[in-house]
């Protein structure tokens, strides 16, 4: 059995890489819940199923 040493500089890269994607992931989810507000705010709904 083999163990894969992968170097430090790869490990870095892998980090930001996780970190880049989390930071976009939570703009993305900023930006959904205003159109969500907006969404809700400008219309009226009789029942949770008519918004689908």
């Amino acid at each position: 059995m083999t163990i894969k040493q992968y170097t430090e500089e790869f490990k870095e890269q892998i980090i930001k890489e996780c970190q880049e994607v989390k930071r976009n992931l939570s703009s993305l989810k900023a930006r959904y819940s205003i159109l969500k507000d907006e969404c809700y705010s400008q219309n009226e709904f009789e029942s949770f199923m008519q918004h689908l």
